[in-house]
């Protein structure tokens, strides 16, 4: 099996496209409110938008606590 020699410019491309993607993100919310089972659960938690334990049914929101 023959590797091929990498492609001209292959890096400076991936790494221009990582920074676009980065660019393009959407910021993170102030805040995600978890929501209960079902249609129209009821709130059960809130986390910091940056928080990983945040569940699937979440729906970001902006503001400031307090």
């Amino acid at each position: 099996m023959r590797l091929r020699p990498p492609a001209p410019g292959g890096e400076e491309r991936r790494e221009a496209e990582r920074l676009r993607g980065e660019q393009a993100r959407p910021p993170v919310p102030d805040w995600i409110v978890e929501r209960g089972i079902g249609q129209g659960g009821p709130p059960i938690e809130v986390h910091r938008g940056d928080c990983h334990a945040a569940g699937s049914r979440q729906a970001a929101t902006a503001g400031h606590a307090g």
